[in-house]
């Protein structure tokens, strides 16, 4: 006698319909449908991931571009600002005035003397200036450098926005630029999920719109190790870090030490 299963269909009307399946035939046919599920489940689950990446490639071409027109517009207005100074410097020499320039900008001012100097060296503030002599300079471990992510900075340090953000994947690792101790991992309105740090009491980063913070208020961070993860909680628009530097209170330029 044959193995196999005997399958039977009854129709409401009571119709009635039996055929006999090998057992061999039946556990083929069983593998098989198995088989494309499994294909199929597969081919979702890639085209999802493919489908995210497209996204996050959108994302950043909309920045690029976004970065682009801001670039003309500061251009265009420090073009503006210079011609207006020259007409200013004029009108003061034909009325026998004392020529003042206006004073520099902070951000600019520093990386001017980094340029000249050709090297790197710590920032000092008028407000700051006498204190920090007094002080001794912390270890190089305390003094943030590097980038906190890798990614690409869409924007750069201003009086309205006091810090830079980059773009970088969702879920991407954070890490400390420098040695210090935890003073607030929270959620706030603007940033999100931040991290303050500070770092021997003289400089101080935050690290904003995280998607999850493994450290706590208190904990003891190594310079390099892995704070948070890139997200887009608080006020933004994409999957990105806000990254801020503090002297002495005083937010400065992160580009100053981003760029080795």
């Amino acid at each position: 006698m044959k193995e196999g299963y005997t399958v039977i269909i009854i129709s409401k009307k009571g119709g009635r319909f039996q055929f006999f399946i090998r057992k061999r035939l039946f556990f083929l046919v069983l593998s098989l449908f198995l088989a494309l599920v499994l294909l199929v489940v597969i081919t979702t689950i890639f085209y999802s991931s493919l489908y995210k990446e497209v996204l996050r490639a959108r994302f950043l071409k909309m920045e690029n571009a976004r970065l682009k027109k801001e670039n003309a517009k500061v251009v265009e207005l420090a073009r503006r600002l210079e011609e207006l100074e020259k007409f200013r410097k004029r009108v003061s020499e034909m009325l026998g005035l004392q020529y003042s320039p206006p004073p520099p900008d902070i951000g600019l001012a520093l990386k001017e003397e980094v340029k000249r100097e050709g090297e790197p060296r710590r920032p000092v503030f008028p407000d700051t200036a006498e204190k920090a002599v007094e002080e001794l300079p912390p270890p190089d471990e305390y003094i943030p450098s590097g980038m906190p992510v890798k990614g690409v900075v869409s924007r750069t340090f201003s009086r309205d926005h006091p810090g830079i953000d980059i773009v970088a994947p969702l879920g991407s690792p954070v890490i400390a630029t420098a040695s210090g101790i935890v003073l607030k991992a929270s959620y706030s309105e603007r940033f999100g999920n931040q991290v303050l740090i500070d770092h021997n009491g003289q400089y101080r980063t935050l690290y904003g719109h995280l998607d999850r913070i493994f450290v706590k208020p208190g904990d003891k961070v190594k310079k390099g190790e892995i704070i948070g993860s890139v997200g887009t909680s608080g006020l933004s628009t994409g999957p990105h870090l806000h990254y801020e530097v503090f002297l002495k209170n005083a937010r400065i330029d992160p580009l100053l030490f981003v760029q080795e």
